[in-house]
């Protein structure tokens, strides 16, 4: 039985969802992963974690507009410097709320 099965049938926490989300992620399933976040999100409520995971999926998947929106979602939760996206050099780059 796949890892993912096993950890789905007993997946009780958002911590859970977001290691079935991370594998299939890691594993090139990017819709897959972002179906799982969203149940995750709509089951646990706000989760940091999984609307990283998603922002990142949506980003492999060419859909910049709706890993913004998560993106900024975390910052308005936590704005902290360290959820700000950088730039290859380093440089801050400015996220706009996604209307």
């Amino acid at each position: 039985m796949p890892l993912i099965e096993v950890i789905a049938r007993d997946a009780d926490t958002s911590y859970d969802v977001l290691r079935i989300a991370e594998a299939l992620a890691a594993d090139g399933r990017d819709e897959e992963a972002l179906d799982w976040a969203r149940r995750g999100l709509d089951k646990y409520g706000p989760d940091s974690r999984l609307r990283s995971l998603a922002a990142r999926c949506h980003l492999h998947l060419g859909r910049r507009d709706s890993a913004l929106e998560l993106l900024w979602a975390n910052f308005e939760q936590r704005p902290i410097a360290g959820d700000i996206p950088t730039t290859p050099r380093g440089g801050r780059r400015r996220i706009q709320a996604v209307a």
